[in-house]
């Protein structure tokens, strides 16, 4: 195991060369609708630089329609705020715009250089929702 300040400058390092991508983190703020109704308004609770890559995908027929799923892996710096059912959103790089709900978050690594967030994509370029 390596002390904490020997993987900082490390930390920092891969943040810098290896997250080509900018992203904000979305978290759900509900508010009131004035009339006893809650309202979902997804505010931007951080940003970050990111590393975007697809770890796999599958077609299937539900309800006789054929739906493709795709999992992607979404690698932040490790000091990041982010929580299971938070989503990103792409603010720059190749697929800038498109929106991934985080399915779970890889934060239980010892000397971990990144964090891992498992995510399905919610979004395409354009804002439609998928």
């Amino acid at each position: 195991m390596y002390p904490e300040d020997h993987l900082t400058p490390i930390r920092a390092e891969m943040a810098r060369r290896a997250l080509p991508t900018t992203a904000d983190i979305l978290r759900n703020s509900p508010l009131s609708d004035g009339v006893g109704g809650i309202l979902t308004e997804w505010r931007i609770s951080s940003y970050c630089k990111c590393r975007i890559n697809q770890s796999s995908g599958s077609e299937s027929v539900q309800g006789g329609v054929m739906q493709a799923r795709s999992n992607w892996t979404i690698r932040v710096p490790l000091d990041t705020d982010v929580l299971p059912r938070d989503r990103v959103r792409v603010t720059s790089g190749l697929i800038e715009g498109r929106v991934f709900s985080v399915e779970s978050v890889d934060n239980g690594r010892d000397n971990a250089l990144l964090l891992s967030l498992s995510c399905d994509i919610m979004s395409d370029e354009d804002g439609d929702q998928l």
